[in-house]
């Protein structure tokens, strides 16, 4: 991506300057139709300023154009990686919730219990999808009793 990054610097540098010298010549060439002795003179350098006037807009336009790309495309990549991760941090919480699942009911024989401790597991995982380590870490880290996690 630095490389895509530096090109683009690049271009815009490049549309730049070619904005400003087309500016700064557009400008003499309107200078100097207004200071023309003759009529034809005028109406020649008028064409021409035309011309560099409609080049530098052109060049304007592009640059905001080109613009409006890399943001459209940094704000895309913004939404996929930000998906990808709400996939990832659902399929843990999807592996957790099994594996703990089968634990309570393994362990705790009262169905209230159960309950009550599929509950706090609800709660707890919708708490812990907000921690940025949660893809990350292995399920039997993250089922572990606080005082047997060895966080790595």
């Amino acid at each position: 991506m630095d490389e895509l990054d530096a090109a683009s610097r690049e271009q815009d540098e490049g549309l730049k300057r070619l904005f400003e010298a087309g500016l700064e010549l557009a400008l003499q060439v309107q200078a100097d139709a207004m200071a023309a002795d003759t009529s034809e003179a005028r109406a020649r350098l008028a064409i021409a300023f035309h011309r560099l006037s409609r080049g530098v807009r052109q060049t304007a336009a592009l640059r905001a154009k080109l613009l409006r790309d890399r943001q459209r495309a940094g704000r895309e990549a913004m939404a996929h990686a930000e998906a990808r991760r709400n996939a990832q941090v659902t399929a843990r919480k999807s592996a957790i919730s099994k594996a703990v699942e089968r634990l309570i009911e393994t362990t705790v024989d009262d169905e209230d219990e159960q309950l009550d401790a599929n509950e706090d597991l609800a709660t707890r995982l919708e708490a812990e999808s907000l921690s940025h380590d949660l893809p990350e870490l292995p399920v039997a880290v993250q089922i572990a009793p606080p005082s047997r996690r060895r966080w790595a």
